[in-house]
């Protein structure tokens, strides 16, 4: 028996389109290692150390504090910039 759709599975489905929207917008962004800062604050400079392309991966650490976390692909396309 198929189950009918509910209010959820459309909102999932909505949240689902709006990241393949925000995808498409960004993917064509390339993301090199080196310094970068926020798009949001400026002020806040990072440094991309590593990049995996194929698990869309990337360490990333903030040069104030020197704490490394590890972002996705798709939101250092989104969030960071490149410092000349």
């Amino acid at each position: 028996m198929i189950r009918p759709i509910t209010k959820v599975d459309r909102m999932q489905m909505s949240g689902q389109q709006k990241y393949l929207k925000e995808y498409e917008k960004y993917k064509h962004i390339q993301v090199e290692e080196g310094e970068h800062h926020m798009k949001s604050n400026p002020t806040i400079r990072v440094m991309i150390m590593s990049i995996n392309d194929e698990a869309e991966r990337v360490l990333v650490k903030t040069l104030k504090s020197g704490n490394e976390r590890e972002r996705t692909l798709h939101w250092c396309r989104k969030n960071l910039v490149r410092s000349i």
